[in-house]
């Protein structure tokens, strides 16, 4: 029942993230994509970092194909202009955890400027909301140092559930957003009792990218368009 819903978020949620006007010619990595993307950003040294901090904390990454989640595109700037943007998240589960603890990685990049962070759950939490509000997150600065941060997660949280056209971002940035987003997305989180039921069952908790794909299915095709703005908005 998981794969088959995950098989239809990705047909049915395709179409919805194409039609997104704040992110144009938008194309959804496959899975041997992101796992190409994986060993590209590897050598990376601030992924590098993160993947290293993420480790001595226990996590593994998740061995499934669907257990990752990224795509790329173009959107104009502040200044009216195109620029590329891009966005992978890879998710980790604790293989020490009786209750159930995910990991997500994210790397995006809009323009020039690339946030590489992670982003941990809190252990034994099964609701996407609630997990991203009390995530713990950090990123990798430029010289691939980490750094505590609380900015991605509650970020994309706030702007999937805002009904607002406009989102703030944690540097005072204004980035549009399709409208209805609360309405459509984690405002409607309680549908999707089932899908939440076996990611639990599956991750043995929460993650970001194989959750997107599911709440993205069961919240309706508007939530895909705001899951895209959403995440190269925040930073």
């Amino acid at each position: 029942m998981f794969t088959a819903l995950l098989l239809g978020a990705l047909v049915w949620l395709a179409p919805s993230l194409a039609s997104a006007q704040e992110v144009a010619d938008m194309k959804q990595f496959s899975s041997k994509e992101m796992d190409a993307l994986w060993d590209q950003f590897g050598k990376d040294q601030g992924w590098a970092a993160i993947n290293k901090d993420v480790a001595t904390k226990k996590f593994q990454r998740i061995k499934h194909e669907k257990a990752s989640w990224g795509f790329k595109g173009s959107r104009k700037n502040a200044q009216g202009k195109m620029e590329d943007v891009l966005f992978c998240a890879f998710d980790f589960y604790n293989p020490n955890s009786k209750k159930g603890q995910g990991c997500s990685m994210i790397w995006r990049k809009v323009g020039d400027v690339t946030y590489k962070a992670y982003l941990i759950f809190p252990d034994g939490e099964k609701d996407f909301d609630k997990a991203l509000e009390a995530s713990l997150e950090w990123f990798a600065d430029e010289k691939g140092q980490i750094q505590k941060a609380s900015s991605w997660g509650r970020c994309f949280r706030r702007c999937t559930r805002s009904n607002d056209r406009t989102t703030v971002d944690s540097n005072g940035t204004r980035f549009s957003v399709p409208s209805g987003c609360g309405a459509g997305c984690l405002a409607s989180v309680a549908v999707c009792g089932g899908a939440t039921a076996i990611l639990a069952v599956v991750t043995g908790g929460v993650t970001f990218p194989v959750a997107a794909l599911a709440f993205g299915l069961c919240a309706g095709l508007s939530c895909g368009a705001c899951f895209v703005a959403c995440a190269v908005g925040c930073m």
